[in-house]
């Protein structure tokens, strides 16, 4: 079933285009893909929800957070719109959900087009490690400010070079002050890597043609990418110079042209 509440979205761009629908990651919101749609508008009805816990989607139950109701909840918004097929764009959180709804809802998707993703941890001992870890930040979200608990996240080394650019790092700072705790905990619990059933065995029945986007400078999901382009042929891989884990904040223009360059 999907969510008991509907999920927030917007949409740019004529409803006579083709459709792309793009998920932001964990701390987002739909606000995150704005810079990237000024320029996609043009030629694409561009669909940008807020996933569970996130920016203005309100008033969820508990199973609305597990990634099988958020991906309802998504295919619910596709026909409601009356969109019969989509180009899936996701970004980390984002892009483990989209390649899960590209694996269970082919039907609904032409392209995929994966930033920073992965089809989550191989093994029940990695997915319980972190589920500790997860409780751990979950914790943090329980103690800290919505301030001090974003600083701290922003502060680990997957995210070095997103704080080079100071004014525009200060600016997403405050998009993701505007989250709710108890939200983002429910999100982390419920639909974090650790509870995410493994898609690494069934990655090989990928249909749709995708492109994995990595950031230089983001050694862990590069390695993710190869491997997974190992294992299907409908895979392909652009890594972006200068940019590490989150490419559409700080290259947008670079993820933009190899958006575009794939889908023609």
């Amino acid at each position: 079933m999907p969510a008991s509440q509907p999920l927030y979205y917007e949409t740019h761009g004529s409803k006579a285009s083709p459709a792309i629908l793009m998920l932001h990651g964990f701390l987002g919101s739909s606000k995150d893909w704005r810079e990237v749609t000024d320029t996609l508008k043009s030629k694409f009805f561009c669909i940008l929800p807020d996933l569970p816990g996130h920016g203005r989607t309100k008033s969820l139950s508990d199973a609305d957070y597990s990634m099988q109701s958020a991906a309802l909840s998504l295919l619910a918004i596709l026909n409601q719109e009356e969109i019969k097929q989509a180009v899936l764009v996701g970004y980390s959180m984002g892009g483990r959900l989209a390649l899960y709804l590209a694996l269970t809802h082919p039907e609904y998707f032409s392209e995929l087009i994966l930033e920073s993703a992965s089809p989550g941890l191989k093994t029940e001992k990695e997915r319980q490690a972190r589920i500790e870890s997860d409780s751990g930040v979950i914790r943090s979200l329980k103690t800290q400010t919505m301030e001090e608990f974003i600083t701290n996240w922003y502060s680990q080394p997957l995210f070095d070079s997103i704080r080079e650019d100071s004014s525009k790092f200060e600016e997403l700072l405050k998009s993701r002050s505007e989250n709710n705790s108890e939200n983002l905990s429910k999100s982390l619990k419920f639909m974090g890597s650790g509870v995410q059933p493994s898609l690494w065995d069934i990655l090989p029945d990928l249909k749709q043609p995708t492109l994995l986007i990595v950031g230089a400078n983001d050694n862990k999901f590069k390695s993710v990418a190869c491997e997974m382009q190992e294992r299907s042929e409908a895979i392909s891989l652009a890594t972006i110079a200068s940019a590490g884990h989150n490419v559409h904040f700080e290259r947008p223009q670079e993820f933009v042209m190899e958006l575009q360059k794939f889908l023609k």
